[in-house]
């Protein structure tokens, strides 16, 4: 968006691509979306006034700490809506509600 705004440049876009990049192949594990993580997006999407995007990285988050059986993993974002919809959902990302699939 910054890109779009004229706020970042080309370079700036693609060396942040390329940061990024790295980050992906060496610090993150990617998942494949499944059944249940989208249909938890689509009900996000019914609660909160996210894009569409932001309730699939929600609704991957709080899959994530139900399957590695935790509380403690922490949600870091900048945009304002996404936050306020996690916040709202915690007591969902501190119970074990989901049905594993």
């Amino acid at each position: 968006m910054r890109y779009r705004e004229g706020r970042l440049s080309a370079a700036q876009v693609n060396q942040a691509i390329e940061i990024f990049n790295i980050d992906l192949a060496n610090q993150y594990e990617a998942i494949e979306p499944c059944e249940m993580l989208l249909e938890l997006a689509g009900l996000l999407l019914l609660v909160h006034p996210l894009r569409a995007y932001d309730a699939v990285q929600l609704a991957s988050a709080m899959l994530a700490q139900f399957r590695l059986e935790t509380t403690s993993l922490v949600f870091l974002t900048a945009d304002d809506r996404l936050l306020t919809a996690a916040a709202a959902d915690r007591a969902a990302w501190r119970s074990h509600r989901f049905a594993d699939g």
